[in-house]
């Protein structure tokens, strides 16, 4: 038995008792329906594998090593209750591995996979993980995404953080997964605002959504507006005119330290100064394409007025 084979089935075990309780939560349709694609193109081992790759010695020699590992139990609560899609999910995932003949709940599937062996354990992960991210929806990307950020799941939270730049809140339409954005903690909303690849078409987008999640805590929140504004809101990229009207939102208005951030930038600006304004410095690709997108609009509206105005000068003439 080598260390590499023990530290495979640690966080093997870590992993699928994270990622089962989290797929009975949030397993759509579509995820189930790449579970089973996944469970018939992939040839699970009809037979028991050799002796030393049985897990059941790993598992003491990690007890005795670290204590004891609870299996009954995944380290992180969920918003979201367990659903009838996600428990048959969970369900099938032990029936293919394990040849389990009873449906397996989330911890029941950890603590068989715990007396497995290796290669079933990472099977299992490598199945949940499939449908986990093709579950991914505008409806519980930012719950998912806080949670592989916590568990450390890395392809699940990239998964998730690429719905959520594309998901954010405006003052318009509140996020679908309104109880997981409100639930982010500052440093992952953050770093998921200061992406070049969020999906604005104006940074007030942005000041909407950091609006959005202040005012869902108030009391704890709002002091941290003007940090949140001076960090992810690109105000270099914005012109006077939005600036003018930033500045007399009503969440701007009403905090002296927000006020102070957006009077900096405007100041900035009729100065001529540049590279102030949130950690990016030039404009998202996002708000560069609506804004190409407007003005290609604005020069075909003033091409079709100028035809028409032609049209009515020659008929003049007549």
């Amino acid at each position: 038995m080598q260390p590499h084979d023990v530290l495979a089935f640690l966080g093997g075990v870590r992993d699928v008792r994270e990622l089962s309780a989290a797929l009975a939560c949030y397993c759509t349709e579509a995820g189930f329906n790449v579970l089973l694609g996944a469970l018939c193109d992939t040839a699970m081992p009809a037979t028991p594998m050799p002796a030393d790759e049985v897990t059941n010695d790993m598992h003491l020699i990690a007890q005795l090593a670290y204590g004891p590992i609870r299996l009954d139990q995944c380290t992180y609560v969920h918003l979201a209750p367990p659903t009838a899609c996600g428990l048959l999910a969970v369900a099938r995932v032990g029936a293919a591995v394990l040849a389990c003949p009873t449906p397996l709940d989330p911890a029941r599937l950890a603590a068989e996979l715990a007396r497995s062996t290796v290669s079933s354990l990472l099977s299992a992960r490598q199945l949940c993980l499939a449908a986990l991210q093709a579950s991914i929806t505008p409806c519980n990307c930012f719950s998912l995404f806080q949670f592989a950020e916590q568990a450390g799941i890395a392809p699940l939270r990239d998964a998730a953080a690429a719905c959520c730049l594309a998901s954010m809140p405006r003052a318009e339409a509140p996020a679908q997964d309104q109880q997981g954005f409100s639930s982010l903690p500052q440093e992952q909303l953050q770093s998921l605002l200061q992406s070049d690849e969020l999906k604005v078409s104006s940074e007030k987008q942005v000041f909407e959504a950091i609006a959005a999640w202040a005012h869902a805590r108030p009391r704890e929140r709002v002091p941290h507006m003007g940090e949140l504004v001076a960090r992810c809101v690109r105000l270099a990229s914005m012109g006077l005119r939005e600036l003018e009207a930033l500045d007399q939102e009503p969440h701007v208005v009403e905090s002296q330290e927000v006020t102070r951030v957006v009077a900096h930038a405007y100041i900035m600006k009729l100065m001529g100064a540049a590279g102030f304004g949130g950690d990016g410095v030039g404009a998202r690709r996002s708000v560069q394409q609506a804004a190409a997108t407007a003005m290609a609009a604005g020069l075909g509206q003033s091409s079709a007025a100028a035809g028409q105005l032609a049209v009515g000068s020659s008929l003049c003439v007549f």
